[in-house]
């Protein structure tokens, strides 16, 4: 036999050996693949059957691994109703105060949350389920189920925080009373960051709800200095013409008279006077009364009735008698038409010493005590 022929030969029994070794690692391979299908799908087979919660699987950090799905219901809502129960506790300086998750209405969607745990290694794609099974097996799964919040309360709550803190600022404000425009000056102060509060509180709950652990939140706040008293923009917003009153009969609406109201005094007099650092500035006023009062309507503009009520006071009681007085001239004649809101502080304006009010029993919480002038009432709002 010649080389060439040996050489040819030995080529063709390596190409031989070369497709041999291929085809046993093609089925070695395919025998593995075989196998891990086989028993990939007697695994999924096998916890499709199960009625329970994975292992390690979690809910907003409450373990439920190899609960039924009531009992995982049952549970998470027990541990749901622990941590809503705890309060949140805002702190700043002597101020402290605290919110309630059920007052704001925190919750959650316990249904939704269990029905996506419960899937979990049940999906139809046989691969998908048993690399979730073994992932949490391994890893764990912290179900993280949005929270519900009752944002319009919450904001409710951050507003009357910002008015109760210590040393609170205050914007310069004022109030016509009787012919004298009253400025009350600002005060410079504190101020909630409303913002970061707001995100504080929310951490605050997600924490709570999500590991049962809370932190005494510090309220934050910052430095701020009222506005200069811009007396122009206040007699933009107090000028008025005066108007008559009349009334339309078809249908039948009143239309009360508006007073004419003017500063007596000019601009240019008022920023002299408020170059004076005071608490309190009195300015003159010029009111005029139109021709044709609402009051001169008589029952033309009243033709009927629509309540009545009394009642008894002690005239003895001379202070209350003269409180009560005052606060009458006040609201005596105001009209009140559909839809408009009667607010009895703004109406009879602040109580106090100098608008000639006397210390007299109040009521404050359902208790009587002794107030300037039932200053110590809350605001009393009636819509018609």
């Amino acid at each position: 036999m010649s080389n060439q022929n040996r050489t040819q030969r030995k080529k063709n029994n390596t190409k031989m050996r070369i497709y041999d070794l291929r085809a046993r690692k093609i089925l070695t391979i395919g025998t593995i693949l075989l196998i891990i299908i086989i028993f990939s799908t007697i695994f999924a087979l096998l916890n499709s059957l199960k009625t329970t919660m994975l292992y390690k699987m979690k809910i907003n950090g409450t373990d439920i691994s190899n609960l039924e799905v009531t009992e995982a219901y049952k549970k998470l809502a027990e541990e749901f109703e622990n941590r809503k129960s705890q309060n949140i506790v805002l702190k700043y300086l002597e101020y402290e105060t605290t919110i309630s998750l059920s007052q704001i209405e925190v919750t959650y969607n316990i249904d939704e949350a269990i029905k996506l745990a419960y899937s979990k290694g049940r999906d139809r794609n046989i691969l998908k389920s048993n690399y979730e099974i073994i992932y949490i097996w391994l890893i764990g799964n912290d179900i993280k189920q949005k929270i519900d919040i009752n944002f319009e309360q919450l904001d409710k709550i951050i507003e009357d925080i910002t008015v109760k803190i210590p040393g609170i600022a205050k914007e310069s404000s004022y109030y016509i009373e009787n012919e004298n425009l009253i400025i009350l000056s600002g005060k410079e102060g504190v101020e909630v960051d409303k913002k970061e509060l707001k995100a504080r509180i929310l951490k605050n709950i997600e924490q709570q709800i999500y590991t049962g652990t809370m932190e005494i939140i510090d309220i934050p706040i910052k430095q701020v200095k009222p506005k200069e008293i811009n007396i122009e923009e206040i007699y933009k917003e107090i000028y008025k013409e005066p108007k008559n009153a009349y009334y339309e009969t078809e249908p039948f609406r009143l239309y009360t008279q508006v007073n004419g109201v003017d500063l007596k005094i000019s601009i240019e007099e008022i920023k002299e006077m408020l170059k004076e650092k005071k608490e309190e500035y009195s300015i003159p006023l010029k009111i005029t009364i139109p021709e044709i009062t609402t009051q001169s309507l008589g029952n033309k503009a009243f033709p009927e009735v629509i309540g009545k009520y009394s009642t008894r006071y002690d005239e003895s009681n001379k202070n209350r008698t003269n409180n009560i007085k005052l606060a009458s001239d006040k609201i005596d004649e105001t009209v009140l038409m559909p839809g408009e809101t009667f607010s009895y502080n703004k109406i009879v304006g602040e109580r106090t010493i100098k608008a000639g009010y006397k210390e007299a029993a109040v009521y404050m919480n359902g208790q009587v005590v002794d107030g300037i002038g039932g200053r110590y009432m809350s605001s009393f709002f009636y819509t018609l």
